[in-house]
């Protein structure tokens, strides 16, 4: 695998005609129109968007073991049915001793929250989740 080129590579003009594409200032045609002029000798368009587009699965990883997060499952309604969905929360060690769990209650809500309402079905509160200090 080729080393992945950095911003400071690039022509600064084809930087900026990027950062217009990516903040949806031009369509991506119009992108690869004007890159055009940058593509010498082998290279095209595309290769340059490609080369200039972030590549995700490089990003670095904390490991799983690393002291400085703590990690935990939580459980919520899933907001369109009677099943509980499933997530991963992660904080800093310091957040959790501090009295942050994983439970969550609605926005505005002063109890936690349930799945079902007493009725049985789905509950139909539909403020956003967040944590519970």
């Amino acid at each position: 695998m080729t080393e992945r080129k950095k911003a400071t590579d690039f022509d600064q003009e084809l930087l900026d005609l990027f950062d217009e594409y990516v903040h949806r200032l031009i369509e991506r045609r119009e992108f690869l129109h004007k890159a055009a002029k940058f593509a010498i000798g082998g290279l095209t368009a595309v290769s340059i968007l490609d080369a200039l587009s972030p590549d995700y699965a490089l990003a670095k990883q904390v490991d799983e073991n690393d002291p400085r997060i703590r990690g935990d499952s939580i459980r919520y309604p899933s907001p369109k049915g009677t099943e509980l969905s499933t997530a991963t929360s992660s904080a800093p060690p310091a957040a959790a001793s501090a009295g942050a769990s994983s439970s969550f209650t609605r926005t505005g809500a002063s109890t936690p929250i349930s799945p079902m309402s007493p009725g049985g079905s789905p509950s139909p509160d539909s403020r956003p989740l967040r944590p519970t200090a």
